[in-house]
């Protein structure tokens, strides 16, 4: 993943290197909202060094500090996503819900989103919380 955070968003504790290039101290919690915070309508979050979350980036990458926010999500991010890409048209499509796939646990950003009787552990309908 190569990604552009504001200082003010990610402060000097919370750098560290990878060997290549700046990245995020293991641990830090990232979640992107598609296409604002305030109503996204896709939500992708995971934890800087988390193994085993098909969500999570091999690799973080900070491309710049200095720069307006930027995200490359890398292929990791659809592995959390049915999508539909129409190729002629330019055109990417994802579906409102989706049921929960095996692995899927209670809090992830892509459980969240899962159809609530189809979740083991799901109490009541609130998408998106």
């Amino acid at each position: 993943m190569y990604l552009t955070v504001p200082a003010t968003q990610a402060p000097d504790a919370m750098i560290t290197s990878n060997g290549r290039s700046q990245t995020l101290i293991d641990g830090t919690k990232l979640t992107i909202s598609v296409p604002t915070e305030a109503s996204p309508q896709a939500l992708y979050s995971f934890t800087v060094g988390e193994r085993g979350n098909p969500l999570a980036p091999s690799a973080l990458n900070l491309v710049s500090r200095v720069r307006p926010p930027f995200v490359n999500t890398s292929v990791h991010f659809l592995n959390g996503f049915d999508y539909l890409y129409d190729a002629d048209g330019g055109l990417v499509g994802f579906p409102l819900e989706r049921p929960c796939r095996a692995g899927d646990r209670e809090g992830d950003a892509v459980a969240r989103d899962c159809a609530v009787s189809s979740c083991p552990g799901r109490g009541e309908a609130r998408p998106g919380t």
